[in-house]
């Protein structure tokens, strides 16, 4: 029982159901996480502003196509912030409606 409950909080990891969630299946390892997310948000945007650059020299075609990519990621964002909310509240009723008591029980008020 002890191994199973191990294997069970192993598994409970962002990275794992990420994969799980694109992939169907478990990823093999997981990486250490040591960046935030402002300095992974920094290192991406300083990647392909600096690939946007080298392609475009011209400061108007520059910006014209950062704004295209811009608005790209930003529709893109909103999609995926929207699964993730449902995901995550689809998640939450599952591990609620196990409790029937709970919800029965549940008025909205804290």
């Amino acid at each position: 029982m002890v191994d199973y409950v191990k294997e069970i909080f192993e598994r409970i990891e962002m990275q794992q159901i990420t994969e799980f969630m694109r992939h169907g299946v478990e990823c093999i390892e997981i990486e250490e996480q040591t960046k935030t997310y402002t300095q992974q948000i920094d290192t991406a945007n300083r990647i392909i502003d600096e690939r946007i650059r080298s392609t475009f020299p011209n400061w108007k075609e520059h910006e014209e196509i950062i704004n295209l990519f811009d608005e790209n990621i930003l529709q893109i964002k909103k999609v995926y912030i929207e699964i993730g909310i449902k995901c995550g509240a689809r998640l939450a009723y599952q591990l609620l409606a196990q409790d029937e008591n709970f919800l029965e029980s549940f008025d909205g008020k804290s």
